[in-house]
């Protein structure tokens, strides 16, 4: 007979797109995106959701691989999809 973990009920360990109010994030993880305004190409390799002033929520990036902008979390409308495809 199994039993239930003790991590399934701590709110900490919650996932936050399990929360219906929370939108999904528009990219994943390890998707290579490109930085607006520098034109840098780097890796994503965190997400994190936060709460507005607004009440909405919003999805924040982390990056690898930037060398001219040092910023750690970057927003949706900062970032643009490439298409590994469209190299080839």
């Amino acid at each position: 007979m199994t039993t239930p973990s003790s991590q399934s009920n701590d709110p900490t360990r919650a996932i936050p797109v399990l929360n219906p109010n929370v939108p999904m994030p528009e990219f994943s993880f390890f998707q290579i995106v490109k930085v607006r305004t520098t034109k840098e190409v780097g890796t994503i390799v965190g997400m994190w959701c936060v709460q507005t002033e607004e009440q909405s929520y919003q999805w924040l990036y982390r990056l690898e691989g930037l060398i001219e902008r040092s910023t750690t979390w970057w927003q949706e409308l900062q970032l643009r999809n490439l298409d590994r495809r469209q190299n080839r």
